[in-house]
């Protein structure tokens, strides 16, 4: 049952929650090496609504799914099948509703028509989500259900409206109430999909959703936007094409990131190829991403900041990706070391490359967000495969699973956010086989050094991989959901 109070919840427990637990907090990361690092984590899953499987955005590009109280944003299934079937709004043709979960409770917080389904994808520091939702209608160009951007505050969910178009999506929303994201206006456009997150059959826009009023925010020159993340500072980035001629060698016009603030969208341009995404944003308007080298056969990780667009470099090998960067400059991602046979987690900071190395003597690691104070998430294990999650700090990386108290019943792969306050949010399996999502709490419990511990085998092989495949390793540009974008795909070339 729906709790259309879960508002009122949230204010009392902001009312009488610390703003940060710095008790639960890791210092930035020095040279020397503290007798104890690290803290013991209690696994705690968020649930779903009846049905078997839960729900989120997996980056890249990272959404603010946690925030720095504490709260998270998802979805959890129900066992209302999908009105829509067979073009499901996921795999298991179940209707999914939006997920709160704070202080203890996960909260049904609905979507824009009961029995429909949704997906809340950020959250800001006052409690207020936005994200995508059905609302019960067909799209008449895809025949298949709208996907319309939703607002989710003071118990009510709030279609905010497209550019004429059917469908939209909100995907960030900072503490002035900013929302942004990408919308549909009227204009044909043959394949508006990839990488812009709106289905649809027209082009979609990068909007600003403010007072009440939506906002288009233009292209850098093609026909498609969208904004991915936002700042504090009502800044946004995204990316969009810069002209309309496909490129044999990625299969898509010119596509480059954009900073867009005060009314103008800057084009953070590329490293010579014909490609360029953002992947991560900071409250100094730094861009993070990777970009297409000439020729279009490898990629390397960027900064973009102050107009300055700075090769990062690799580990010694041909690729890398930049994923996420926090408010003191320093990125994280992941880059090919000499051969390109197999890539690490990196740390870039004081202009230099770290390579933070892999747990459990796995092959392949994949640095996934990095907080204020430096500690690092990600996914490891075998390459492009994965499974066994890591934390990194003070300049030690250890598997999650060698923190977690013992007892949750739950197998966590793929570590995906953590916030200022060190607590992480993680992909989880049940015992039944299931996808749930999991928060890692520090319980204030040290565990003392692990390098005399014997190593377990990696976690890959206890996964719902036949169900479920895509975890951090796999490097995905969308949710486990991507099925349903091309179930909208095939409708139009019927």
């Amino acid at each position: 049952m729906r709790n259309n109070s879960w508002t009122n919840v949230v204010v009392a427990c902001l009312l009488a929650a610390p703003i940060a637990t710095l008790g639960t907090v890791i210092a930035p990361a020095q040279d020397a090496q503290p007798k104890v690092r690290h803290h013991r984590y209690k696994v705690v899953d968020v649930g779903t609504f009846g049905g078997p499987n839960g729900d989120v955005l997996l980056p890249p590009p990272s959404t603010r799914i946690l925030n720095n109280v504490g709260m998270f944003v998802g979805a959890g299934e129900t066992t209302e099948p999908d009105p829509f079937s067979p073009n499901c709004f996921n795999p298991d043709c179940l209707v999914e509703d939006g997920l709160l979960r704070f202080a203890g409770t996960s909260i049904n917080i609905g979507t824009l028509k009961p029995g429909y389904s949704g997906l809340p994808i950020s959250i800001n520091d006052f409690g207020v989500a936005v994200g995508y939702s059905q609302n019960g209608e067909i799209d008449p160009l895809l025949r298949t259900g709208e996907l319309k951007a939703a607002l989710w505050k003071n118990g009510r969910v709030i279609d905010v409206g497209t550019l004429g178009g059917n469908g939209a999506s909100a995907n960030a929303i900072n503490n002035r109430g900013q929302i942004f994201g990408g919308a549909l206006n009227t204009t044909p456009d043959p394949d508006p999909f990839d990488p812009f997150f709106v289905p649809g059959a027209t082009q979609v826009h990068a909007v600003l959703w403010e007072h009440g009023s939506i906002h288009d925010l233009g292209t850098l020159g093609g026909t498609d936007s969208v904004v991915y993340q936002a700042n504090e500072l009502g800044q946004a980035m995204g990316v969009s094409f810069t002209d309309n001629a496909t490129h044999e060698s990625t299969g898509l016009p010119t596509l480059h990131a954009f900073l867009w603030e005060r009314g103008k969208m800057h084009d953070v341009g590329s490293l010579g190829g014909n490609e360029s995404r953002g992947f991560g944003l900071n409250n100094r308007g730094e861009v993070v991403g990777f970009s297409l080298l000439a020729g279009d056969a490898t990629e390397h990780p960027f900064v973009w900041r102050r107009g300055n667009l700075i090769d990062l470099g690799t580990l010694g090998g041909d690729n890398g990706r930049a994923r996420a960067i926090n408010d003191s400059g320093n990125v994280v991602g992941r880059a090919d070391l000499p051969g390109s046979q197999a890539h690490h987690a990196f740390l870039w900071r004081h202009h230099e490359m770290k390579d933070l190395g892999t747990p459990h003597g796995n092959a392949c690691s994949t640095g996934a967000k990095i907080n204020l104070f430096d500690q690092v998430v990600g996914d490891s294990g075998e390459c492009n495969i994965g499974g066994d999650p890591f934390l990194w700090e003070n300049g030690d990386i250890v598997a999650l699973s060698d923190l977690i108290v013992p007892g949750s019943g739950r197998v966590v792969f793929d570590a995906i956010d953590i916030n200022d306050r060190g607590e992480i949010v993680s992909l989880c399996a049940t015992p039944e086989g299931n996808f749930h999502v999991c928060l890692l709490l520090p319980t204030g419990e040290a565990r003392p050094d692990l390098a005399q511990e014997t190593s377990q085998q990696p976690l890959s092989d206890a996964l719902p991989r036949a169900k479920y495949p895509q975890t951090g390793e796999r490097s995905t540009s969308i949710r486990r959901g991507q099925a349903k974008t091309e179930v909208h795909r095939r409708a139009l070339e019927r």
